[in-house]
């Protein structure tokens, strides 16, 4: 069992309260993802959980899917959770992620790629 696995309760609780999807989702991810990080890394789920902080943290790993699919959950428009270069990890938003860090993913899907920059960059 791994110091993490309160992530799946968290999922489980969130997701029967209406309007906490998006909590939900992320909850999920940062309970699959660490998992597969401890099977590939040298580090404990302890160390995993600060290290995945942020949608745009998921991303960065292992998880661009996860982290677009979390994305589709969160309650700032998705202008707001995109964002080129960096994410401000002083506004304390976890729904924050890089194009950059989609990017490898987003490749897959050139029609929605092209939606996302439209909309999130003009």
């Amino acid at each position: 069992m791994y110091h993490g696995d309160y992530k799946w309760a968290q999922w489980l609780l969130f997701s029967r309260v209406k309007g906490y999807e998006y909590e939900a989702s992320f909850s999920n991810a940062l309970w699959n993802l660490p998992q597969e990080m401890v099977r590939h890394s040298n580090l404990p789920a302890i160390e995993i959980d600060k290290i995945l902080y942020t949608v745009d943290d998921m991303a960065e790993q292992i998880g661009e899917m996860s982290a677009l699919a979390t994305l589709m959950y969160a309650s700032p428009p998705i202008q707001k959770s995109i964002c080129s270069g960096s994410v401000n990890r002083n506004r304390g938003m976890s729904s924050q992620c890089t194009l950059e860090n989609l990017g490898p993913c987003l490749q897959q899907f050139p029609t929605l790629c092209k939606t996302l920059l439209s909309t999130c960059f003009g």
